[in-house]
């Protein structure tokens, strides 16, 4: 993570707004002093960096290094934990298709097969209309739960997040984000 660019970004949307760290702090819900502190850190905790992105309206992924997150369309991105929407204000179209970031291993059984994972894949879904077909495989999650590949007629209730499973999308298989 580039941590400079991303305080030298902030600094930049301070002066034009006419406003100070410490105001933008406050407006945070942290103490005043806080948001500095955070910008003088090498790393900063994910959730922490979401909020920071969120409340200046800075790109999620204009300061993440090579594939610290995978490129993708771009359209919709949840960790496998569902805790961390990124690009979450971006409306969804052209076929739904979304990418959910597997920031831990990815590990499932479909199609006859076990498959395995590691940490930076994702799984490439399509939004339902919470429709649950027999047969097809889904990417289910309840809130702030780990995302877990089931089929159909192993899903009693409708769950809080619902994506048919088009595939795994390999960590470096895409192209890089320049």
């Amino acid at each position: 993570m580039n941590v400079e660019k991303l305080a030298a970004d902030i600094k930049a949307a301070l002066k034009s707004e006419r406003s100070s760290l410490a105001t933008e702090s406050l407006a945070l819900g942290w103490s005043k002093n806080r948001l500095g502190q955070i910008l003088k850190q090498d790393k900063i905790e994910l959730n922490t960096y979401a909020s920071i992105c969120e409340h200046f309206d800075l790109d999620f992924f204009s300061y993440t290094e090579g594939e610290a997150f995978p490129y993708f369309w771009r359209v919709k991105h949840l960790v496998s934990d569902c805790s961390v929407p990124y690009n979450k204000t971006l409306k969804v179209e052209a076929g739904q298709v979304v990418e959910i970031y597997g920031d831990t291993p990815i590990k499932f059984k479909a199609w006859g097969r076990d498959y395995e994972f590691p940490e930076g894949c994702s799984y490439i879904v399509s939004a339902t209309e919470g429709i649950i077909t027999y047969g097809e495989y889904y990417v289910v999650a309840e809130e702030n739960k780990a995302f877990t590949v089931k089929l159909g007629e192993d899903i009693k209730k409708k769950p809080k997040y619902l994506y048919k499973l088009i595939s795994v999308a390999v960590r470096g298989a895409r192209p890089k984000k320049e």
